[in-house]
């Protein structure tokens, strides 16, 4: 995986709120059971419990795989216009929690970035296609040099993690997009809190070929991680990751199991009643995309990526998010990216 900026948690370094003790990574007995008897074992519940891609033949695939990776070549040369006829006219859009209809008001949505960010780059990291679905993860750079909301132009440099899915219809039009940007960061970066002073270097990572059979073992894995979080057992993740798993949670570089299952039991602190519902489970080779909405009430505190600490307020907060996984040759999970708006917390939470 390609180095990412990484940036200090409270919640990383035992600071904020103090998750379940766990315990030392040498003691955590590892499940031995095959890769094969644990996902054949899940593959039906993950197939139920979220929205599965249509089959597509190889044609369609090639297609779907041909297009994912115009729109933000398109948007990166501002040709917002040539992504009009990638869509179909009804194109179902939530981009970070706007939701829109129509090919026109898609086109408009993505144009206005020109006037904070003129020359904005969205550049991919990952694109993994399963059957008429594909997930993006990108980053977006460039300079603020138009007013974004209320705030003038500033000229700091911005650099933010985002994820998209791509649902396409038979023709390969795009009919169903969920965008889902870091933008806490990025206003971070612009109101200088956060300074970013050299871009990264991305280029498109490969997701490795394997064959059908594995494919589907894979899905069934990435599915695992939040069923058991729903079932209350965050800790059994520990048993589906390697040793060395890395983590970038939030711009937040982790490693190790413990790491893996306190990300996840954070939330719990806060939210005891969190349920995560997935909504996309897909594979392409040895990597895994999932889109889901965490659902839950705040009952106790909790800790934002500035390190204050929002009170419990009894609120209930639904939350979209994205992890995007690859796995090693024996099935355990080796690297996690977690991209979610975390100014979806706080606007629900708020006053």
């Amino acid at each position: 995986m390609d180095t990412l900026r990484s940036r200090s948690k409270p919640w990383a370094h035992g600071g904020g709120i103090e998750p379940p003790p766990l315990p030392h990574p040498e003691s955590i007995v590892i499940m031995r059971t095959s890769f094969l008897v644990i996902t054949t074992t899940l593959s039906i519940a993950a197939l139920v419990t979220s929205v599965s891609a249509q089959d597509a033949s190889a044609g369609d695939n090639r297609l779907f795989r041909e297009n994912a990776p115009k729109f933000h070549k398109n948007f990166s040369a501002g040709e917002f216009e040539k992504n009009g006829p990638l869509v179909t006219p009804d194109v179902d859009v939530d981009s970070n929690n706007t939701k829109l209809m129509g090919r026109d008001n898609f086109v408009k949505r993505i144009e206005r970035y020109s006037i904070p960010f003129p020359g904005l780059q969205l550049r991919d990291r990952l694109i993994i296609v399963d059957g008429n679905v594909a997930a993006v993860n990108y980053i977006l750079q460039g300079q603020q040099r138009g007013p974004y909301g209320k705030i003038p132009a500033t000229g700091n440099n911005v650099e933010a993690m985002s994820g998209e899915v791509f649902e396409f219809n038979p023709d390969g039009l795009m009919k169903k997009l969920t965008t889902i940007t870091e933008l806490d960061r990025l206003e971070a970066e612009i109101n200088g809190r956060i300074k970013i002073s050299e871009f990264l270097k991305i280029s498109l990572l490969p997701n490795g070929r394997v064959s059908p059979d594995r494919l589907g073992k894979v899905r069934a894995m990435a599915a695992m991680f939040d069923k058991n979080f729903n079932d209350g057992h965050t800790d059994k993740n520990a048993d589906l990751a390697a040793k060395s798993v890395r983590i970038n949670a939030d711009n937040t570089a982790l490693v190790g199991r413990v790491a893996l299952v306190e990300q996840r039991q954070r939330f719990k602190a806060a939210f005891p009643d969190m349920q995560i519902h997935d909504e996309y489970v897909l594979a392409d080779g040895n990597r895994a995309a999932v889109e889901y909405v965490m659902e839950g009430t705040q009952t106790g505190p909790y800790t934002l990526a500035d390190g204050s600490v929002l009170a419990a307020t009894g609120k209930k907060v639904r939350v979209r998010g994205i992890d995007f996984m690859a796995f090693d040759g024996s099935g355990l999970l080796k690297e996690l990216v977690v991209v979610h708006n975390e100014n979806d917390f706080t606007a629900q939470l708020g006053p």
